[in-house]
C-alpha cells in the first residue's frame, strides 16, 4: 500500500456507534481501531437513546469525535431531543441524521422541514438516507428550494441520477461514498458529473466490512482507501478531496499532517 495513502488525512462522516451491540463499534474499542487505522476524525452516529453515552464519549475525545444525533424527524419528542443536543453541545454535534425510510414515513415539508429549520438556525448539516419508494434523493428538492442555505448531504445518492441532479442544482447539497454507490462504476459517474468537491467519504458504519469468525467487523479504511484510488486513475487530488478536504470544510476542521 502507498505510503501517502496510510497517511493522508481520512474524515469519515457517517460511523454507526453503539453502546449495547456487540457488532458495533463504541468507546475503547473505537478509538483503539481509530489509532491502528491513523482516523483523524469520525462523525459518530447513534439514536437518542444513547445519547448520554455518545455526549460523554466525544466530550472525552473533542478533536477526533463529534455527534450526529439520529432521530424520527416525524416525532415532535424526538425533534425536542435532537434540539436539546444541539443546545447543551454545540461544539460536538456537527448535524443532524434522518432515515425517513427506517422510521416508516416519507420526505415530505411535513415530515422533514424542522430538521431543516434546526439546521439552519444551529449551523449545522443535515444527512439523510436516500432509498426506494418514500425516500428518495429528489424528494429533497422542494425542501432545499426553501433552505438552500443547509448543507445536506444524501448518502447512498438513490437514485444516482437523481441524487445528482439535487447536487447540481444546490451548491449546499453533496453525495457520499457509501452503500449503493460503493462501486467504482457509480463513483466515477458522480465524479464526472458533479466533480471532486461534492463526494464525501463516508463508510456508512462498519457494516460493509468483513466479518471475523466471532461475527466482530474488521476495519479496512486504509484499504478501502487504496482500492477507491484505483478507481480514481491513481488521482491523488480526487482522493485526498473525497477523504477529508471536503469534509474538512463542512465540519470546519483545521487538520495537519
Amino acid at each position: 500500500m502507498s505510503d501517502w495513502i496510510q497517511n493522508i488525512p481520512l474524515i469519515d462522516v457517517h460511523v454507526h456507534v453503539g453502546f449495547s451491540s456487540r457488532n458495533v463499534w463504541a468507546g475503547d474499542e473505537l478509538l483503539k481501531i481509530q489509532r491502528d487505522e491513523n482516523l483523524d476524525y469520525l462523525l459518530c452516529m447513534a439514536d437518542l437513546g444513547q445519547k448520554e453515552e455518545l455526549i460523554q464519549f466525544a466530550e472525552e475525545n473533542p478533536d477526533t469525535i463529534g455527534i450526529l444525533p439520529y432521530f424520527n424527524s416525524a416525532d415532535p419528542e424526538e425533534l425536542k431531543g435532537a434540539e436539546a443536543m444541539l443546545v447543551s453541545h454545540p461544539e460536538l454535534v456537527k448535524g443532524l441524521k434522518i432515515h425517513p425510510a427506517g422510521y416508516g414515513y416519507q420526505v415530505s415539508m411535513e415530515t422533514v422541514e424542522e430538521v431543516f429549520r434546526l439546521a439552519n438556525e444551529y449551523n449545522v448539516m443535515v444527512q439523510t438516507h436516500t432509498g426506494a419508494e418514500n425516500n428518495e434523493a429528489a424528494m429533497f428538492l422542494p425542501i432545499m428550494e426553501k433552505y438552500p442555505d443547509t448543507q445536506l448531504i444524501l448518502h447512498h445518492a438513490f437514485p444516482i441520477q437523481d441524487a445528482c441532479r439535487v447536487a447540481e442544482s444546490f451548491a449546499n447539497v453533496f453525495v457520499d461514498t457509501s452503500y449503493t454507490v460503493d462501486n467504482r462504476e457509480a463513483q466515477l459517474y458522480m465524479l464526472n458529473r458533479l466533480g471532486k468537491e461534492k463526494i464525501i467519504y463516508a463508510i456508512d458504519g462498519i457494516f460493509w466490512f468483513p466479518k471475523d469468525e466471532n461475527g466482530k467487523y474488521i476495519p479496512q479504511f486504509r484499504k478501502r482507501a487504496q482500492e477507491m484510488l484505483s478507481w480514481y486513475k491513481n488521482d491523488r487530488d480526487v482522493i485526498e478531496h473525497i477523504y477529508y478536504k471536503n469534509a474538512m470544510k463542512l465540519l470546519g476542521l483545521e487538520i495537519e499532517k
